[in-house]
């Protein structure tokens, strides 16, 4: 059974590129007996993107299906398998994506920016979703992290907030 450690794992995407890292060696335990990896592989999971550096896409998830979210201001994209979908985009409505993450049960999360300065959306499903919670009243916030369901941290001016 294939399993991702979010610890371990690294995406990296380039201007047009999306690479995942995985295990090359078997984890050694350190001073701490954490077992850690001696070496990691590279592999090109996908080229030819259609966002680039001067789309800011700044926000990405990883779902335990191996399926990456990437936010890019107007569009969440969808990478499965190698193939590059529109997941929310201009076509759902008006957006300004800015980070994206993913609970146990596979809901996806996202920052929105765009009409009221900023919400937390929700989505299980392509095309579809719901406003989970309004953080207007955040100062410039950057990044959003799911612990649960009701328990987002946010990062922003202000520090780290738990909303």
């Amino acid at each position: 059974m294939k399993m991702i450690n979010k610890l371990l794992a690294v995406l990296v995407f380039s201007t047009i590129s999306l690479f995942m890292s995985s295990c090359a060696s078997d984890p050694e335990p350190d001073d701490t007996g954490i077992q850690i990896p001696s070496r990691y592989e590279f592999t090109k999971i996908l080229s030819g993107a259609p966002w680039n550096a001067g789309q800011q896409a700044i926000g990405m998830a990883v779902g335990s299906d191996e399926t990456v979210y990437i936010a890019d201001g107007s569009t969440l994209w969808q990478v499965k398998n190698g193939t590059v979908s529109i997941y929310l985009g201009p076509s759902h409505g008006t957006f300004d994506f800015r980070d994206v993450d993913i609970d146990n049960n596979g809901v996806i999360y996202i920052y929105d920016y765009y009409a009221t300065g900023g919400r937390i959306l929700t989505s299980s499903s392509e095309g579809t979703f719901s406003e989970h919670r309004n953080i207007s009243n955040l100062i410039d916030p950057r990044h959003i992290g799911v612990i649960d369901a009701n328990t987002i941290a946010i990062t922003s001016r202000e520090g780290l907030s738990i909303v």
